[in-house]
């Protein structure tokens, strides 16, 4: 069975779903391999993190870093382009259409089953902070392309503290 604060094959590993054990909200972390260290974020340069529960991805954690043109960051709430399509080596332009598999699957599923996902935003001096528990209240593809005629669709997703 899998739960809050449990890892996704039920052991108690770092790969957990919910608040991490001993972190608290505003925490600062140098890098990602802190996050790892401490179980918020397992993975090294994906901004998802997710693991399987009863057949379905969900997803644990993202961090967000600025790496996407269409995300908005409004503090409690914020839209978040999920992974893929983008050129991360130049103009960090969409360049093409996300799908809904990976890590963009696994977060249209927390918000299908009501599980909260941990935030982490990466702070101007590069420092990363866990932002605590927050809820994908929309997943809609259509508002990217309603947004932003001109560039690609992708995914986007509405959390919410």
């Amino acid at each position: 069975m899998c739960g809050f604060n449990k890892s996704s094959d039920g052991s108690t590993g770092v790969c957990r779903w919910g608040a991490p054990l001993g972190v608290e909200v505003n925490t600062l972390f140098p890098d990602r391999a802190a996050l790892i260290v401490v179980g918020i974020h397992k993975e090294t340069m994906k901004g998802i993190a997710s693991g399987v529960c009863g057949g379905h991805r969900f997803g644990q954690s993202i961090v967000l870093s600025g790496g996407y043109e269409n995300d908005v960051d409004d503090g409690c709430t914020f839209e978040y382009t999920g992974e893929g399509g983008n050129d991360f080596l130049g103009s960090k332009l969409q360049t093409e259409d996300q799908r809904l598999k990976g890590g963009n699957l696994a977060l249209a599923n927390c918000k299908m089953h009501a599980v909260p996902v941990r935030v982490v935003r990466r702070l101007k001096s590069n420092e990363l902070r866990y932002d605590g528990l927050y809820k994908v209240v929309a997943y809609a593809e259509e508002l990217v392309r309603r947004r932003l005629p001109s560039y690609y669709p992708g995914s986007l997703l509405t959390f919410t503290h």
